[in-house]
């Protein structure tokens, strides 16, 4: 290799000490050269994943800087993983174009079951109001449904999560994440009642911890959800770019790394 400051002496590189291993037997998450990666192959795709995914691609090359907090880490692994998700899966279950026009006609026909005021007597519209039933629709109901109806299909942060986890890793790191976050582990009880599962749980922490609001979870909690979502978005790294997650896999039943 030629470059600046780049040393053309050869040297022998030495062996991983056996404490800096993720996991016994391995040293390094994607290995290289025979029996491993094709250097050329891996920048291609890492290129690909870039333009594909720029938001998750960005998370990627900050994922090991160090100093940042577990809140930090989670409130930007989350959004990565939601990225992930919009370009592999779209952002809603419904077409664009069939959302708009659909909300354009619910609109439309709600503010035509809106009476229209006219010149009639004050009797008249007395006895209209009297006469009206506790569901009929006012213009503000319309005004309202007409601001807050959302104006594009989305899917819900934890579907997103959810469906990252349940298809796009592969079947091995699926399993273990399965046999670790079912049933909800009790790190992650009384934080929201009522959770489907640990994506439900790690959407809600991600909204309440960015907006400020609801009961927050403790710093335990945080970690263990900011674990999980890291696992994942590797896990979903390296099923992409078509690399083995062995060693992840390994470091997981080895207990070097603990997501829960």
């Amino acid at each position: 290799m030629f470059a600046s400051d780049v040393a053309q002496d050869p040297f022998d590189a030495e062996l991983p000490r056996p404490r800096d291993a993720i996991a016994p037997g391995h040293t390094t998450l994607i290995r290289l050269g025979p029996g491993g990666a094709d250097l050329a192959e891996l920048f291609a795709k890492l290129h690909q994943l870039g333009q594909e995914c720029p938001a998750f691609s960005e998370y990627l090359s900050q994922i090991t800087w160090p100093g940042r907090s577990s809140k930090t880490a989670l409130l930007q692994v989350v959004p990565a993983l939601e990225a992930l998700h919009a370009a592999l899966h779209g952002e809603g279950p419904i077409a664009d174009k069939a959302f708009k026009k659909d909300r354009r006609r619910i609109v439309k026909t709600l503010r035509r079951s809106v009476p229209r005021r006219d010149a009639a007597s004050w009797h008249r519209r007395l006895k209209a109001w009297k006469g009206r039933g506790r569901h009929d629709l006012s213009a503000t109901d319309v005004a309202f449904v007409s601001t807050w109806l959302s104006p594009r299909s989305s899917y819900p942060l934890h579907e997103r999560l959810r469906t990252i986890a349940s298809t796009n890793l592969s079947s091995d790191l699926k399993q273990q994440l399965e046999a670790k976050t079912q049933p909800i582990p009790p790190v992650l009880h009384g934080f929201v009642d009522g959770a489907k599962d640990v994506w439900d749980l790690m959407g809600t922490a991600r909204n309440r911890l960015a907006h400020g609001h609801g009961k927050q979870p403790t710093d335990a909690q945080i970690t263990a959800l900011n674990q999980l979502a890291q696992v994942t978005a590797i896990g979903a790294a390296l099923e992409l770019l078509d690399v083995s997650d062995v060693a992840l896999c390994a470091a997981l039943e080895s207990g070097s790394w603990r997501p829960l």
